[in-house]
Parts: C-alpha cells; sequence; structure tokens
C-alpha cells in the first residue's frame, strides 16, 4: 500500500544533529519504497532546503517550545493531517508528541496512525513521556535495546515498544587505513586500537 507519512522535526542551529539526519535518511528511504513524504519542520534554518531539494513537501511550523507555539501547530497538523489524508505521523523529538492525541479528532482522519522515536530525553522527562506516549501513541521505537528497555520501565507498554538504530547518514569509508600524521598530532601510537564516534557537539555527549 502507498502511504502518506508526515514526519514531524525540528531543526535548531545549536542543537543540529542525528534527529534532522536521520529524519533526511528516514525520508529518502520511505520515498525509494514508493511512499508519498511530508516534513513538518521549523523553515528558519538552510538543512530545509535539503528536503525540498530533493522532492519532499514540506510543511513549515513554529516548533518552539512553548506554549503558543503548540496550539499554532496543533492547528497545522490538524489541517495537514485532514488535506492530506495522512496515514502515519512520526514524530522526531519528544516535545512534538504532546500533538499526538489531536491526529485523530476529525473525521477525515479517524485511521491515522502515530509513531514516535525516541533518541534519549532528560532523565525526569521519561515519567511524564512514558505514560503519555503509553495512551497516546501507537507504537514507540527507542534507537536502541537500551533506549527500548528504558522505556519500558518508565511505563510504556511492552507491547507498543520496539527498537530500530538510527539510519546510517554518514557513508562508511572504503580505506580504513590509519592516518599516520595524525595519530602523531594526537599522540597515539600507531600500533593502538582507535575507535571513534560520530555525534553532534554538546555538553550530554
Amino acid at each position: 500500500k502507498r502511504l502518506k507519512v508526515l514526519l514531524v522535526t525540528r531543526v535548531e542551529r545549536e542543537h543540529f544533529g542525528g534527529v534532522q539526519l536521520s529524519t533526511l535518511v528516514m525520508a529518502r528511504g520511505l520515498q525509494s519504497a514508493g511512499h508519498d513524504v511530508y516534513v513538518m519542520c521549523n523553515s528558519d534554518h538552510t538543512f530545509v532546503d535539503e528536503f525540498s531539494k530533493e522532492g519532499f513537501t514540506v510543511v513549515p511550523a513554529p516548533l518552539k517550545l512553548n506554549v503558543a507555539s503548540l496550539f499554532t501547530d496543533i492547528g497545522i497538523l490538524r489541517r495537514v493531517v485532514a488535506e492530506r489524508q495522512i496515514d502515519i505521523v512520526h514524530f522526531q523529538y519528544a516535545s512534538s508528541v504532546f500533538m499526538s492525541p489531536f491526529c485523530r479528532d476529525t473525521s477525515k482522519s479517524a485511521t491515522v496512525r502515530t509513531v514516535w522515536t525516541c533518541r534519549g530525553i532528560r532523565k525526569g522527562a521519561y515519567w511524564i513521556m512514558g505514560p503519555f506516549a503509553n495512551r497516546f501513541v501507537d507504537v514507540v521505537i527507542g534507537n536502541c535495546r537500551q533506549e527500548r528497555d528504558k522505556l519500558i520501565e518508565r511505563g510504556v507498554s511492552s507491547h507498543k515498544v520496539a527498537f530500530a538504530y538510527n539510519p546510517p547518514a554518514i557513508g562508511i569509508p572504503e580505506s580504513t587505513t590509519k592516518d599516520v600524521q595524525l595519530l602523531d598530532e594526537l599522540h597515539i601510537e600507531p600500533a593502538t586500537t582507535v575507535i571513534g564516534t560520530a555525534s553532534r557537539l554538546s555538553p550530554e555527549r
């Protein structure tokens, strides 16, 4: 079945990272599988142009972390879900999940399904988001086994929680030969095993 999928994500200059890249890779995958992809995001970042360039329908919304924005965002979400006959709304970050109860409150959107991918949130927020998602979200996806288990521990039904790693957004190099000059700059012996990770720069990382 050809589905209409709305991905809801937020782009911040100071927190640009895996969520946004994963959303882009996911959108590409859904599109290549023959589905119609819509991306609801704030339009004040140059990265948003990437969605438009690749043929995704961009739905601009404030998506700010305050109550006034939430009401505006809910109105935009309701309109898009009803007018576009969206089948799945996939929330990419925690605060957007509070819009999930409003996805199916019109006759035109009675069958829409909601998904939330949780990539880790502040410790205390789990006790709020867990029960809320358990009631208002159809499927919750942790980005690893540990995240899935954490969600279950904090109130999300094990029957609706799964896990899926973030889609790779960075190509794996064909050559893994060590850069001798770089090792020397970092004072690392050439025979030492080196493990790297790609991540945004932020205090919790």
